[in-house]
């Protein structure tokens, strides 16, 4: 049996899924947990699965076992309102004053216009792999990421006239 398209899955997703899932888990184990699991699950699927479906596949693999895993440890709670990962004390020396500003207006954002922004413009995703990933519809992805790109724009202008 022939698992190659399993293995060149894993070389050319295991990374950036590990980075989408510690954004929304906030938790680097509980990250790699559910892109192994997404793996795992991956294996026990046919071939066909490895076309061009494959990575929104696996990144809603990957988004529907964190939600599980949220959910036994904070049923009362959903996924959108864990806390963000805390940031390194380093950071804010390393950080230049622009990408501090960046990450200020991307606080503003909705935690699906985070989700989506990341999906589009760090991994590189179609607004319909996006769609298919989360279970939108690509007229809800492309309308997020409009009024995500929107609203960063106006606090850009906010902040040049303060």
């Amino acid at each position: 049996m022939n698992d190659t398209w399993i293995t060149d899955a894993l070389e050319r997703y295991e990374a950036p899924l590990l980075r989408y899932a510690t954004r929304l888990s906030g938790c680097h184990q509980h990250a790699a947990d559910a892109v192994q699991d997404a793996f795992v699950a991956l294996c026990r699927q046919s071939p066909e699965v490895s076309g061009e479906r494959l990575a929104p596949w696996l990144y809603r693999a990957v988004r529907h076992r964190l939600i599980d895993q949220y959910r036994k440890e904070r049923p009362m709670t959903t996924i959108a309102e864990h806390p963000s990962p805390p940031t390194d004390p380093a950071a804010p020396l390393v950080a230049s004053e622009d990408h501090a500003r960046l990450h200020t207006a991307l606080a503003t954002l909705s935690p699906r216009q985070q989700e989506v922004l990341h999906l589009k413009f760090q991994d590189g995703m179609r607004y319909q792999d996006i769609a298919d990933a989360l279970d939108l519809s690509p007229g809800t992805v492309a309308k997020t990421i409009h009024e995500a790109i929107a609203r960063l724009r106006n606090h850009a202008s906010l902040r040049m006239e303060a």
